[in-house]
C-alpha cells in the first residue's frame, strides 16, 4: 500500500510540473503587452521565442527521464538489495543516498550541460568553458551530497539517542543551519566566483551617500566576476548583521548608465530597509519544522520500509522518499504562499527605488535586463502564481507608474 501510495505522489507531481511546462510552451504565442512594446523587436522576439522552447524541451526531458529514473528505484528491489547485507545504519543510509540521489545527479548532468552551455552558447549568453562548468558540477555534488549524507548521519545519530525528541533538536539544528548559510552566504560564494569592492569613484560615492541617507550600513558592496560564465546582468542583497552585502554582477556595471545602476541599487537596499533576508529565514522555519515532522512520521512506520522490501527502517531511503515524493507535494502546496510574499516583497522593493527619485531609471533598467536576458514578457499567470519569486515584467512597471502617481499627493499629506 505505501509503495503505491508513493508512486501515486510521484505520478502526480510529475505530471504537475509537466502540465506547467505546457502552460509554459504555450504561452510563448500569448504576445506582447502594449506597455511593454519597446522591450523586443520583431527580431528579437522571435528570437526569444526559440530560446525559451529549447529549454523548456530540455528541462522537461530531464525531469521525464528523472521521474522515470525514481520510479524504477520506487517500483523495484534495488534500493533494499543494496542496503540488505549492511547492519550499520550510517554505512547503510550511505550507501541508499549514494544510488539514488547519485544516479538522479549523474543522469542530469548531461541535460544541465545542453541547456546551461549548448543553449545558452547558442544564443550567446555563456562564457563558461567546459572546465568551468564541470568544476562546478563537481563542487555543487560534493557540497550537496556532503550536506545530504552529514545531516543524515546526524538525523540517525539524534533519532537513535532521543526518539520522539529529534523534532525539536534537529529542527533547531536546521534552522540554524539555515541561519549560518545565510549570515556567511557572502563567503560560500567565493567557492563559485570571485568578488571585488566596487571601486572607489563618481559612482561608489553616489550609493555611499544613497547607504547613508538611510543609515544603513551594509558590509560592503562587492562586484562579482559573472562575466566568466554568462553575458547577463543581476544584482542581489544577502546576508543580515555584519554580514549584510551589496553585489553588482560586473555585467550590470557594463551594460546600464549610472541612473539605472542607481535605480537597481535602491531596489535591492530596499530588501535590506524591509528585512528581507531574515523574513525569509523566519518562514524557512516553518518549513524546516514541516519537514521534521514528516520525517519523524516516516520513521514511526517500519512497515512503510517492508512494503519496499527493506527488513528494517533506512534513513537513507527515508530521505529519498523525503526528498523526492513527500518535499516536492509539501513545497508546491506552502510555496503559494511563499511565493506570494516574495512578489510581495519585490514590490516594496521597487517602492523603494520611486522613493529614491529612480522609477524611471527602474523600469528603463528592468527593460533592458528583459532584452538582455531574454526574459518572458507575458508568462501564464497561472504558472506565476504557483512558480515566480518575482512579478512579470508588466506588473512591475504599472505597479511603479501607479506608484509614482501617488507619490505627491503622499508628499503634501506629509508636508
Amino acid at each position: 500500500m505505501f509503495k503505491i501510495i508513493a508512486i501515486v505522489i510521484l505520478s502526480v507531481r510529475f505530471l504537475f510540473d509537466f502540465g506547467l511546462h505546457v502552460l509554459e510552451y504555450k504561452s510563448r504565442n500569448r504576445g506582447i503587452p502594449e506597455e511593454l512594446s519597446d522591450v523586443y523587436d520583431e527580431a528579437t522576439y522571435l528570437k526569444w521565442k526559440r530560446y525559451a522552447a529549447e529549454k523548456l524541451l530540455v528541462s522537461m526531458i530531464k525531469d521525464a527521464v528523472s521521474f522515470l529514473f525514481l520510479l524504477a528505484l520506487l517500483s523495484s528491489p534495488l534500493l533494499s538489495m543494496a542496503a540488505m547485507p549492511i547492519e550499520n545504519p550510517y554505512t547503510s543510509a550511505i550507501v541508499v543516498l549514494l544510488v539514488a540521489l547519485g544516479g538522479d545527479i549523474l543522469l542530469s548532468m548531461p541535460f544541465d550541460y545542453v541547456r546551461d552551455i549548448k543553449i545558452e552558447t547558442k544564443y550567446g549568453f555563456n562564457l563558461s568553458s567546459v572546465g568551468t562548468f564541470l568544476a562546478d558540477q563537481i563542487k555543487q555534488v560534493v557540497i550537496s551530497m556532503g550536506l545530504v549524507m552529514g545531516l543524515t548521519c546526524l538525523l540517525v545519530l539524534i533519532h537513535q539517542s532521543l526518539g520522539d525528541y529529534t523534532i525539536l533538536l534537529f529542527s533547531l539544528i536546521l534552522f540554524g543551519l539555515v541561519l549560518a548559510i545565510s549570515f556567511f552566504y557572502p563567503f560560500f560564494s567565493k567557492i563559485y566566483n570571485k568578488f571585488a569592492s566596487l571601486e572607489e569613484g563618481e559612482l561608489r560615492d553616489a550609493l555611499t551617500k544613497m547607504l547613508e541617507s538611510h543609515r544603513y550600513h551594509v558590509r560592503d558592496i562587492k562586484v562579482m566576476d559573472a562575466s566568466r560564465r554568462t553575458t547577463k546582468s543581476n544584482a542581489y542583497f544577502t546576508g543580515f548583521g555584519k554580514s549584510k552585502t551589496i553585489v553588482l554582477y560586473d555585467n550590470l556595471l557594463r551594460s546600464m548608465t549610472k541612473e539605472q545602476i542607481l535605480a537597481i541599487f535602491a531596489h535591492e537596499m530596499g530588501h535590506g530597509l524591509h528585512k528581507d533576508t531574515l523574513k525569509s529565514s523566519l518562514v524557512s522555519l516553518g518549513q524546516i519544522v514541516l519537514i521534521v515532522v514528516l520525517a519523524w512520521l516516516l520513521l514511526k512506520f517500519p512497515e512503510i520500509y517492508q512494503d519496499f522490501g527493506f527488513s528494517r527502517v533506512d534513513y537513507g531511503f527515508m530521505i529519498v522518499l523525503l526528498l523526492s515524493v513527500l518535499l516536492p507535494l509539501v513545497v508546491t502546496l506552502v510555496g503559494l504562499a511563499q511565493h506570494a510574499m516574495a512578489r510581495k516583497a519585490e514590490f516594496r522593493a521597487d517602492k523603494q527605488a520611486v522613493e529614491e527619485g529612480y522609477g524611471d531609471d527602474l523600469v528603463s533598467a528592468l527593460k533592458t535586463l528583459f532584452r538582455e536576458d531574454l526574459g518572458d514578457l507575458n508568462p501564464h499567470p497561472l504558472v506565476v502564481k504557483l512558480t515566480y519569486t518575482h512579478p512579470t515584467l508588466l506588473e512591475r512597471v504599472c505597479h511603479i507608474k501607479a506608484y509614482q502617481k501617488e507619490r505627491p499627493t503622499q508628499a503634501k499629506a506629509s508636508e
